[in-house]
């Protein structure tokens, strides 16, 4: 599986502190069909329960969101902006976007 970012284990063991709560966090990139392409924030806390929150999308397809695949970023690298490709089905569109999570909103932009 390839993360969008890397995941944010929870400390376990003695190490944690008495009384902070700590969650495991992915960020994952996800083709939703009719819906579009989304970056979603999935995290589960200590207490075992999940949530999971949209922190960035793009709605150009007009047609099912078929695939999505995003570039690594190489080792070392300290730029956490991420270049994203995201297809279509019916309207055959190919479309190059970046998300730079450190920015508010993921600051998203583009073009065919």
């Amino acid at each position: 599986m390839k993360y969008l970012l890397p995941p944010q284990p929870a400390i376990s063991g003695s190490s944690k502190p008495e009384g902070i709560k700590h969650e495991e966090t992915y960020t994952v990139l996800a083709s939703c069909m009719r819906v579009g392409c989304k970056i979603l924030q999935i995290t589960k806390t200590q207490e075992g329960e999940w949530t999971i929150k949209v922190i960035g999308q793009t709605g150009v397809h007009e047609s099912m969101n078929y695939a999505s695949d995003f570039v690594p970023v190489s080792a070392g690298s300290k730029s956490e902006e991420r270049v994203i490709v995201s297809t279509s089905f019916y309207d055959s569109l190919l479309f190059v976007w970046k998300f730079n999570p450190g920015v508010q909103g993921g600051a998203m932009d583009g073009g065919e």
